[in-house]
């Protein structure tokens, strides 16, 4: 069992466990290259050194953090008030959305195409 499962099986509960399980594959699944770590105590994914997202399952919510964040095109998808990262936020019963996962992965990657050249996997 990887670490980052052996983390959302100890830290997910009912709800959170397919969300969490649907994050990662979407992740996994769309960003090429992409590595993942527990960094911090939650499951992060970068490529090279630069984060890209992490999953922080939470007691009320998963949050999906996005360095970044603040400067997205699309900020209706994202909460917080920090200065560099946001989240996109799941409730109980929230259903996942996976084109909405990739439309702030994507984001996420053209902040990071400057430094890391990368070849977006097509779905």
């Amino acid at each position: 069992m990887s670490r980052i499962v052996a983390h959302i099986e100890k830290h997910g509960n009912d709800w959170q466990k397919p969300i969490a399980y649907k994050i990662r594959e979407c992740i996994l699944g769309f960003v090429p290259h992409v590595e993942e770590s527990i960094k911090w105590g939650l499951p992060f994914y970068f490529i090279g050194k630069h984060n890209l997202c992490y999953i922080h399952i939470r007691k009320e919510n998963i949050r999906v953090g996005f360095y970044k964040g603040a400067l997205f095109r699309t900020p209706e998808l994202l909460e917080g008030d920090g200065t560099q990262v946001r989240h996109h936020v799941y409730h109980e019963g929230d259903p996942f959305d996976e084109a909405v996962m990739k439309v702030l992965l994507e984001e996420g990657l053209e902040w990071l195409e400057y430094r890391i050249p990368y070849q977006r996997k097509s779905k």
